[in-house]
């Protein structure tokens, strides 16, 4: 019988600043599911907007503490290349097991509301210790800062959608990514 598979996301943030492998030591050693695909990625314009239509059409019982459109917006403004060409690299991390949304669901974790309490903190999951949800006052209304550290699926259908679009887009891709433009490299040597 085939294992239904789910995906993992590594945002560009989390691995521009290098902490790719704390994500994943986290993420290996709490699951019982098998990695059976890895790669970087740097999404163009078109792949981004899928992906971020896919998030915000979530169910909202499935979307971990966070509103979809924040995901959406998220994905939208930080994954997709940036008005200068810059691309933003990612891990895109496949695994296959039994019920793997929702073993990858809680491992991933939810946006902490009080993060700004540092005794509610666990540190559990791998959003409690590398995403933030910053509000700009008690109210909790207006979001000053966003950062969600990995992004998983909220239901398998959502991962097998997003798995889908992934296999569609990713045969096009080069496996070297080159951030920037061409022209930005001429003259180094």
């Amino acid at each position: 019988m085939l294992q239904p598979l789910s995906y993992v996301i590594v945002t560009p943030y989390t691995v521009a600043k290098s902490r790719t492998g704390g994500v994943l030591s986290r993420l290996l050693s709490r699951i019982s599911l098998e990695l059976v695909g890895a790669q970087m990625v740097a999404m163009d314009k078109e792949t981004t907007e899928a992906f971020a239509r896919i998030i915000e059409s979530r169910s909202p019982e499935a979307c971990c503490g966070a509103t979809r459109d924040i995901l959406g917006s998220y994905i939208r403004r930080n994954m997709g290349p940036s008005d200068d060409g810059f691309l933003h690299r990612s891990l895109f991390l496949i695994f296959r097991g039994d019920d793997p949304t929702k073993e990858l669901s809680a491992v991933c974790g939810t946006f902490q509301k009080e993060a700004d309490d540092v005794e509610a903190v666990s540190g559990e999951s791998i959003r409690d210790t590398f995403a933030d949800l910053i509000y700009t006052d008690e109210s909790r209304r207006t979001i000053r800062y966003f950062e969600p550290a990995v992004i998983t699926a909220g239901e398998q259908k959502e991962a097998e959608a997003v798995i889908e679009l992934f296999a569609k887009w990713l045969p096009t891709q080069n496996n070297l990514i080159h951030n920037r433009q061409e022209d930005y490299y001429e003259g180094i040597e």
